[in-house]
C-alpha cells in the first residue's frame, strides 16, 4: 500500500535539495571574498595615497616624515597593494562565482605564493615596533602630531570602508584581513567536495594563510606582555619605559617582594625579572618629596642588563638568601651587591632564574 505524502519522512533532506543548498553557501562565500576583496584593495590603495604620499609638509617643503621613517612606520604597505591589486585583477578575470570558488585557492597560492606570504611575515613581524614609534612620535612631536590630525580628516572625509578611523586603526587591517582569509577559506573547504577543482589549492592555501594567523597571535601575546610589564614600570619612579622597547623579549619572567636584613628593620624591594634585565624597586614613602605619589608606587634603586648580572643561593647561612652582584661596564662606576631573603625558601630558589 502506497504511504500518503504528508505520512512520509522528511527528515532526511532530497539530495537535489542538498546538492542546492551546499551550492547556493558556497556560491555566497565566494561573493564574499570577493567583496571584502574589494573593499580591502579600496582601503590599502586610499591609505597609500593620502598617507604614503602625504608625508610631506606643503608649507615647509620638506619631509614630516623621511623615506627611513616612513619605512619604519608603514612597512611594505606599498607591496601589500601592490599584492593584492594583482590578485583582485585575477578574481575579476574568472568568468563566475563558481569558476572563481575552483580557482582561488591556486590565485592566493600562485607564482607569487612566496611573496605574498613573506609580505604578511615581514608586516606582522615588524608591526608592534612601527607601532611604538608611531605612539612615541604623536608622544613628542608636534610637527607629526599636525600632520596626523591633518591626515585623519582626509581619511575620514573619504567614503571607505573604515571611515572614521584613526590611522592606527587603518594601519592594523593587513594583520586583521588573515583569520578573516583563514574564516572564508575554511567555510569554502567545508561547502566543497575532495574532487572538486581546485580543492586540494584550498586546502593548501588555508594550511599557509592558518600559519601566519598563528604568527599574529603570538605577535599579539607579546604586545599583551609587553603591555603588563609598562603598565608596571610607569610606576616606577626613575625608570623609562623606553628603554624596553629596544629589547626584542619584553615580558615578566617573575615579580614580587624580597627582602634586605637591616640591623633595625627590614628594607624591602619589589624586583623584576625579565629575558634580558633585572629591575629592584624600594616603595615610594612620604619623605619622598620630589616623587608624585599620585603616580609612582615605587623608585628605582638599580637596573641592569643580565650581562651585568651574577645570581647565586647562599646557604652559608640560616636563612637561604639571593646574592646578586651587579657589575659596571664603567670602571668608575662601583658595583653594587644585594643580599636578599624572604619568608620562603622555596620562593627565594625560584628567583635564581639565571642559572
Amino acid at each position: 500500500m502506497e504511504i500518503a505524502p504528508y505520512l512520509k519522512d522528511k527528515s532526511k533532506p532530497n539530495k537535489v535539495d542538498e546538492a542546492a543548498r551546499i551550492l547556493r553557501l558556497r556560491k555566497n562565500v565566494i561573493e564574499e571574498l570577493l567583496s571584502t576583496e574589494q573593499t580591502y584593495v579600496t582601503v590599502l590603495n586610499t591609505v597609500s595615497q593620502i598617507v604614503l604620499s602625504g608625508t610631506n609638509d606643503n608649507n615647509q617643503k620638506k619631509p614630516v616624515i623621511n623615506a627611513d621613517k616612513q619605512k619604519r612606520l608603514f612597512l611594505n604597505w606599498q607591496s601589500i597593494l601592490n599584492c593584492h591589486q594583482k590578485i583582485l585583477e585575477e578574481m575579476m578575470d574568472t568568468d563566475s562565482l563558481l569558476d572563481l570558488a575552483q580557482h582561488v585557492g591556486s590565485i592566493l597560492m600562485g607564482s607569487r605564493k612566496n611573496t605574498f606570504l613573506e609580505l604578511y611575515r615581514y608586516y606582522i613581524n615588524n608591526f608592534d615596533h612601527a607601532h611604538n614609534e608611531f605612539v612615541h612620535l604623536k608622544n613628542t612631536s608636534s610637527t607629526f602630531t599636525k600632520w596626523l590630525a591633518e591626515t585623519e580628516e582626509k581619511l575620514a572625509a573619504v567614503k571607505i570602508a573604515g571611515s572614521g578611523l584613526t590611522l592606527e586603526g587603518f594601519l592594523i587591517m593587513p594583520v586583521q584581513r588573515i583569520p578573516r582569509y583563514v574564516m572564508l577559506i575554511d567555510s569554502l573547504i567545508k561547502y566543497s567536495s575532495d574532487k572538486d577543482i581546485g580543492y586540494n589549492d584550498l586546502v593548501r592555501a588555508h594550511e599557509q594563510f592558518q600559519s601566519i594567523a598563528t604568527l599574529i597571535n603570538e605577535s599579539k601575546r607579546k604586545v599583551e606582555q609587553l603591555e603588563e610589564v609598562k603598565k608596571i614600570c610607569a610606576q616606577i619612579y626613575g625608570f623609562s619605559s623606553e628603554t624596553l622597547l629596544s629589547s626584542p623579549d619584553v615580558r615578566l619572567i617573575k615579580s614580587g617582594d624580597l627582602f634586605q636584613k637591616k640591623k633595625n628593620m627590614d628594607r624591602k624591594f619589589f624586583t623584576l625579572l625579565l629575558p634580558d634585565r633585572f629591575i629592584l624597586t624600594s616603595p615610594v614613602e612620604k619623605r619622598d618629596k620630589e616623587v608624585d605619589h599620585t603616580k609612582f608606587k615605587y623608585k628605582l634603586c638599580a637596573a641592569a642588563q643580565m650581562k651585568d648580572l651574577r645570581f647565586y643561593l647562599d646557604q652559608t647561612r640560616e636563612k637561604l638568601s639571593l646574592k646578586i652582584d651587579i657589575m659596571s661596564q664603567d670602571a668608575s662606576v662601583p658595583e653594587k651587591h644585594y643580599r636578599l631573603y624572604n619568608e620562603s625558601d622555596q620562593e627565594i630558589q625560584q628567583w635564581n632564574v639565571t642559572n
